[in-house]
C-alpha cells in the first residue's frame, strides 16, 4: 500500500517545484508470526479496508496483534489489540492514525467481551488461529 503527499524542493537558482514523494504507511513493521499481510473482507463497510499487519503471542499465550483501517474518507487507523482466545475477550493497547502513533499511544482499557460480527472479531479469529488457538465468542 503507497500513499503519496508532495515535497516543495527549490535551490537558490530554480524555481520552487512539486516532486512526489512515495511513503508507505506499513514501513517497518514486522509481521511476527504473519507470513505476509491479511486483508480482511468487511461487507458491512464496504468503503474500508482492514489489514491484518502484525501477530504475536505474548508470555501469557495470548495473541497479539496490529490491523489497519483505512478508507479515503477518514484515512489510515493503526489499532494494536490483545486477544485471550480461550475468553473471548479483547483489550486495546493503542491506536493511532500512523503505527508510531500507535505504539506511542497508551490505552489502558480493560479486557472486554467480543462482540461477534465486529472488526475485532474478524481480526481476532485470524490472530487466534495464527497462535493455534481458537476464538471463543
Amino acid at each position: 500500500m503507497i500513499r503519496f503527499g508532495f515535497l516543495l524542493v527549490s535551490t537558490a537558482m530554480l524555481p520552487l517545484t512539486a516532486v512526489a514523494q512515495v511513503t508507505d504507511p506499513l514501513a517497518g513493521i514486522k509481521p511476527g508470526l504473519l507470513k505476509q499481510p491479511v486483508v480482511l473482507s468487511r461487507p458491512s463497510e464496504p468503503k474500508a479496508t482492514y489489514t491484518l499487519v502484525q501477530v504475536t503471542k505474548n508470555a501469557q499465550g495470548q495473541a497479539v496483534s496490529v490491523n489497519t483501517r483505512y478508507s479515503d474518507a477518514a484515512g489510515w487507523t493503526f489499532t494494536q489489540r490483545v486477544y485471550d482466545c480461550k475468553s473471548g475477550r479483547v483489550r486495546t493497547l493503542g491506536d493511532g492514525e500512523t503505527y508510531q502513533q500507535m505504539r506511542l499511544s497508551k490505552n489502558g482499557s480493560p479486557f472486554t467481551s467480543i462482540v461477534p460480527g465486529s472488526s475485532a472479531a474478524d481480526v481476532g479469529m485470524v490472530a487466534c488461529e495464527i497462535i493455534g488457538g481458537h476464538l471463543s465468542l
